[in-house]
């Protein structure tokens, strides 16, 4: 993140700068309050001081706490307020981190197209930083993008070339791994769209292949994920993602077993609740195998409430499309119905805010070009 200016000094002598460092600590712990306060500390401060790169940075890192923290459609609007901050400082690198976040922001919320076109802007300024690190964030937002767009070539693709630059990050094996993980998931989210439209078998050869490379890279419990997260968030996605490949392939057993260390890692986390939505996915899965298909039901139930909860928009379509697949698989055609009515209403809801955010984004950009 990029430092601010020395800004006046608190009564306690801290500065803007000093804020900052301890919220990004407070952020790495996980301790979303602590750090959110003394974001808006170095807000105050900074502005104080009329420093536009300062005041951008504690505003970006306030949208991380947001984002960590599942309050998603705040965290899109202060990131997009960094952004405006960042170009304002002509500060490019500042302001392609703070498009990444967005990005996330967006393809959280289930906004396709707005997640695409900021997730572009982000690569583009990136490319032109020279940060590498900052350059595997944007590129991995893109692909990520494209995979909730359900774009899953061009994912993979954007994906590779990802990892391919991640590699120059050395031995910061967990933002390494990140990219890896999710080029995974987006071969997992193939495979589930593949039995949920065209109701065919899950194929695991892909999957498997995709996963050696992120097996290689060993345990991932040191340094952070490439927006400062915690370890233990790879940690636990590498879990899902193993279970997934158990479940799928019939080795029920091994899949309990992740799934039971996948709940463990959710319980060390004091952030990012919608994991815990991903987890009950695997469960209403590997119930669906087992044929114990109450608790398939009501997995697929809760993965729904959590995600509308934390404001996962997108896990929670996925959620109905689980649903809708559990109850057919079952007979039961017209709860299979009424899921599917629910996840269209749904798909409307996003599309409506989705276009009231992109009214939004124009309205400010033309604004902006007439002063």
């Amino acid at each position: 993140m990029a430092a601010p200016d020395d800004a006046p000094a608190t009564t306690t002598g801290q500065t803007a700068s000093d804020c900052l460092a301890q919220a990004q600590r407070h952020l790495s712990e996980g301790r979303l309050r602590e750090a959110q306060a003394l974001g808006e500390r170095a807000q105050q401060l900074t502005r104080r001081s009329a420093d536009l790169r300062g005041e951008a940075a504690a505003v970006l890192l306030m949208a991380q706490a947001e984002l960590m923290g599942s309050n998603v459609r705040q965290a899109w609007r202060s990131s997009r307020s960094a952004a405006q901050l960042f170009r304002r400082a002509a500060d490019e690198a500042g302001e392609a981190r703070a498009l990444a976040l967005n990005a996330n922001a967006c393809s959280t919320l289930g906004h396709g197209e707005e997640a695409l076109e900021v997730a572009l802007r982000s690569t583009a300024l990136a490319d032109r930083s020279g940060d590498l690190r900052l350059r595997v964030l944007s590129h991995n937002y893109l692909a990520v993008a494209l995979m909730w767009n359900a774009d899953f070539d061009a994912a993979d693709t954007a994906f590779e070339r990802t990892c391919a630059l991640a590699v120059g990050l050395g031995d910061d094996l967990t933002a390494r791994w990140q990219p890896l993980g999710n080029r995974c998931t987006s071969e997992l989210f193939r495979q589930f769209g593949r039995r949920h439209l065209q109701g065919e078998a899950i194929s695991l050869e892909r999957l498997e292949q995709l996963l050696e490379p992120a097996r290689a890279l060993g345990p991932l419990r040191q340094g952070a994920m490439l927006n400062g997260a915690s370890p233990v968030i790879a940690m636990l996605i590498a879990e899902w993602l193993e279970g997934f490949a158990a479940c799928w392939s019939g080795r029920l057993e091994p899949a309990r077993r992740h799934l039971q260390r996948s709940f463990e890692r959710v319980r060390q986390l004091r952030y990012s609740p919608w994991l815990h939505a991903t987890v009950m996915w695997l469960r209403s899965e590997i119930a669906w195998a087992a044929g114990q298909w109450d608790e398939a039901s009501q997995a697929a139930n809760e993965m729904i409430a959590i995600a509308t909860l934390v404001e996962s928009e997108s896990l929670a379509v996925r959620g109905h499309e689980l649903a809708a697949q559990v109850y057919a698989a079952q007979g039961l055609h017209h709860q299979a119905v009424d899921e599917l009515m629910a996840l269209r209403r749904r798909e409307q809801a996003i599309r409506a805010e989705s276009l009231a955010h992109r009214k939004q984004v124009l309205q400010e950009s033309l604004l902006l070009s007439s002063r």
